[in-house]
């Protein structure tokens, strides 16, 4: 039974050591930074609200993903232009 007593203070340091958490509600949000926003509880809007809010959201994630591709297609061509350069027209 030795095993008790050095469980004991092992508990009870988890104890004290113990730090209070915050909830999803609790949590500070920063509003000036884009990659966070408000935090918007669903489940206490109306069927009206939420259709609105799933469209807002869904145009929202059309144009951020058209940004991207239309960033990463125009990096890629001018790798793909540079890489050419230097294998066609570039000489030592």
């Amino acid at each position: 039974m030795s095993f008790l007593s050095n469980f004991q203070p092992f508990m009870t340091s988890l104890k004290n050591n113990k730090r209070k958490r915050k909830t999803v509600f609790e949590k500070d949000i920063y509003e000036n930074n884009q990659a966070y926003s408000k935090f918007v509880d669903t489940k206490k809007m109306t069927p009206v609200e939420f259709k609105r809010f799933q469209k807002n959201l869904k145009e929202t994630n059309r144009k951020r993903e058209r940004k991207i591709y239309l960033i990463f297609g125009a990096l890629m061509t001018l790798v793909i232009g540079v890489i050419l350069y230097f294998l066609f027209y570039f000489t030592f």
